[in-house]
């Protein structure tokens, strides 16, 4: 009597298991990924948008120090002659 050999099948129930488990996961990582990506650039504009402002503030600043400083340079000079007379 001959013994008959299983007929060999790649693609068994276990193993389509474990490869749509697998690929499953890869894309959770994906869209987990993705929405970190999202949340991190909302950040960064926020941040953005702050350091902006905050950088507008202080040119204005420094335009109205600097004038500030032209006024006393001027008043400094009218009065440096009248000092020194």
């Amino acid at each position: 009597m001959k013994i008959k050999k299983k007929d060999f099948d790649i693609f068994t129930l276990a193993f389509l298991d474990i490869i749509s488990c697998g690929f499953g996961a890869v894309i959770l990582l994906v869209l987990i990924s993705n929405t970190a990506g999202d949340v991190v650039n909302s950040v960064k504009e926020d941040a953005v948008d702050t350091l902006l402002g905050q950088l507008t503030s202080l040119e204005s600043r420094r335009e109205s120090l600097a004038g500030e400083i032209d006024a006393q340079k001027k008043k400094t000079r009218r009065s440096w002659p009248k000092a020194v007379a």
